[in-house]
């Protein structure tokens, strides 16, 4: 059964070719086997020749501007399924079919494409490839929906839009679609309202769709993905919440890096399925970090307070201070001291509690709270180690002030071990955790 090369060109106006003999040739020229438009394309760019042992090469004919496959520019090459060829400003990707299965026109294998490219989550890359399928075959209204759906899970709206409009009357899809463009509305009608509130009334600098339901706000060193099926007014206090912070980390921490990027779902259990996260790398599931990215929660039932939000946000962003402060070398008492001092949201039930194991000889030593603190496993412990790194970071903040604990960051960021840092400093873990146990059990006192 022999098999042959098909090229799907991915630009305005392309198509899906089938090499159907042993060479192919690619430019300008109208005779070419592939014809392409445009910028950096020579008259005779490129060809595509079968090999004697089988397979097949893609050869440069002296091109002003070159061949590219996967981003390399070749003289020789040889050709694979799955590579990228990219000729002046049009890029197609290579497919190698049976002949004998090979369908019956270039929609065929536009649509086939389109759907690969939907199962591996590549929305846009499948729209444009529907695209290409209904040029040629534009009565096909089925898949007109299905490009519609593409468009707008992607964010593309006004596009989307007009693949819905494009639906007559009279078929079977048309209620569906005229459901679908009722849908488009009331998301344009939110959008606009956080346009309003967030940028011609706030703190943010632009708003943009994002893929799903979703928007992306942007302000001064960050970028919000919210939902628009949560209320705008939380998005407002979030981008407030996010000018603050910055403020108080660039006092305390030193800087943040040039962009935190906040993905706010409704739900936790949003949250969970959303995140990359393993269910012990976050204290709670209303909110998070992981990889530099924070997560969090706060439709309704998610956040007890509307003003925990303004805390649990600090507390995250600080983190992400920390971590590239650090460069991720941060103990898990300091990183989480350093959190909860700059947002200042340890209760005093929990002080209280640590001053109690203090006179009863019941602290953790640091050196265990290196590590996550989900590994103690036992509430009580858990509440124990946030409270005893809360109130050791206070005790190094008055002892060396934020200058020395920016110098204590920086040490971990260059390499140094917790342990050289510290003595850098002035307080090794012996001095550190006698001189703060002695001045934990004259306050009890």
């Amino acid at each position: 059964m022999s098999e042959t090369l098909v090229f799907l060109v991915h630009a305005p106006g392309g198509s899906a070719v089938a090499l159907r003999g042993p060479e192919l040739t690619i430019g300008r020229r109208s005779d070419c086997g592939l014809v392409l438009a445009g910028p950096g394309v020579s008259r005779d760019h490129a060809r595509v020749v079968e090999m004697d042992g089988g397979g097949y090469v893609l050869e440069d004919m002296g091109s002003m501007n070159g061949t590219f496959i996967n981003g390399e520019r070749i003289e020789r090459a040889r050709v694979r399924p799955g590579d990228e060829i990219r000729i002046g400003t049009t890029t197609m990707t290579i497919h190698l079919l049976s002949a004998d299965a090979l369908p019956a026109g270039p929609d065929a294998v536009a649509f086939a494409e389109g759907d690969r490219l939907c199962e591996e989550g590549r929305l846009p890359e499948a729209a444009q490839a529907y695209e290409l399928g209904l040029r040629a075959h534009p009565e096909d209204h089925d898949r007109r929906m299905v490009l519609g759906h593409l468009l707008e899970a992607a964010g593309r709206w006004e596009r989307a839009e007009a693949a819905y409009r494009a639906i007559p009357a009279a078929v079977e899809t048309h209620p569906e679609a005229a459901r679908a463009l009722e849908r488009l509305q009331e998301k344009w009608r939110i959008y606009g309202k956080v346009k309003t509130l967030l940028v011609e009334d706030g703190p943010a600098t632009e708003a943009l769709l994002g893929p799903g339901e979703r928007v992306a706000v942007e302000g001064p060193g960050w970028v919000v993905h919210f939902p628009l099926s949560a209320d705008p007014a939380l998005l407002k206090t979030i981008a407030k919440t996010l000018a603050l912070a910055r403020r108080r980390l660039e006092e305390t921490v030193g800087s943040l890096p040039e962009r935190v990027t906040i993905e706010v779902y409704q739900t936790e259990e949003e949250l969970r399925r959303a995140s990359p996260a393993p269910t012990e790398a976050f204290a709670t599931w209303m909110a998070g970090v992981y990889d530099g990215t924070v997560r969090v929660a706060v439709g309704e039932g998610a956040l007890p307070e509307p003003h925990f939000l303004v805390l649990l946000l600090t507390h995250e962003v600080a983190h992400v201070a920390v971590e590239a402060a650090s460069r991720g070398r941060c103990p898990a008492w300091l990183d989480e001291g350093i959190a909860q001092g700059v947002a200042q949201n340890l209760p005093h039930r929990a002080l209280a509690r640590l001053t109690v194991a203090a006179a009863r000889e019941a602290l953790l030593p640091l050196r265990v709270l290196e590590g996550p603190f989900s590994r103690l496993e036992e509430k009580p412990l858990v509440d124990l180690a946030y409270a005893q790194s809360y109130s050791v970071v206070a005790f190094l903040e008055k002892a060396v002030g934020w200058e020395g604990l920016r110098a204590l960051l920086a040490a971990l960021g260059d390499g140094s071990s917790i342990e050289e840092a510290l003595e850098a400093l002035g307080w090794p873990y012996p001095r550190l955790e006698a001189a703060w146990q002695a001045g934990l059990i004259a306050q009890g006192g």
